[in-house]
């Protein structure tokens, strides 16, 4: 596969989809809450507007850190209010990845990929610094939007994911979407 034409979603257009109507479809408990350790290292990367990382911080426990990653200043203020107003700010950390680099500060245990993986750049590259950063037990969650990802690059994102040393865990269903759990 060659590098992604990637096409980042500008931040505005996150209001579409990224509201409080959004639980009834995608409920963070139901699609990832049993990847959720006690004293656990999460990471959302890809967090526009916070709703999975505000997610992860109410499954965490008080011991547990979320990190909250995007490449928009303006993504990352939303999710820090958002955060702030639900009572969970002080478990998330917000970074500023740059286009070729998450910059996540240490071993995971959890990944989340939310309709994030098709944006980037080089996929495989993605992939690769996901793979560095997972804890040897952790999982990945790679979900892609089922009405803009086709199957074919779904399966061709699975092909670089065991290139690189990844295996799949399953192909949980999660509404509107195609999903992947990955382990190394």
């Amino acid at each position: 596969m060659e590098k992604n034409k990637c096409h980042v979603c500008p931040w505005r257009m996150a209001y579409l989809f990224d509201n409080p109507a959004r639980k009834m479809i995608h409920n963070p408990k139901k699609i990832f809450g049993r990847y959720i350790k006690k004293n656990s290292v999460n990471v959302d990367i890809g967090c526009g507007m916070g709703y999975f990382s505000i997610g992860m911080a109410k499954l965490a426990d008080k011991d547990s850190r979320v990190f909250a990653v995007d490449l928009q200043n303006e993504m990352l203020d939303v999710m820090k209010k958002r955060a702030d107003r639900a009572g969970l700010l002080q478990k998330i950390t917000p970074i500023k990845a740059e286009s070729n680099n998450f910059r996540i500060p240490e071993e995971a245990d959890f990944m989340l990929m939310f309709w994030v993986l098709h944006e980037t750049p080089d996929m495989k590259q993605s992939l690769q610094q996901m793979y560095d950063r997972l804890k040897p037990d952790g999982k990945l969650m790679i979900v892609e939007p089922g009405m803009h990802v086709s199957d074919k690059m779904v399966e061709e994102e699975l092909e670089l994911a065991e290139q690189i040393g990844f295996k799949l865990v399953e192909k949980p269903k999660v509404k509107l979407s195609k999903a992947l759990v990955l382990s190394k």
